[in-house]
């Protein structure tokens, strides 16, 4: 059984990841 506040979690989760990601990627690329 998956509960709300588990998904809930799991999307922050994910969010966070892909802010990262953003960072990771881009920040180079835009020659900093």
């Amino acid at each position: 059984m998956v509960e709300k506040r588990d998904w809930m979690d799991f999307g922050l989760i994910a969010f966070w990841i892909a802010a990262w990601a953003s960072l990771v990627y881009f920040v180079p690329a835009a020659g900093l």
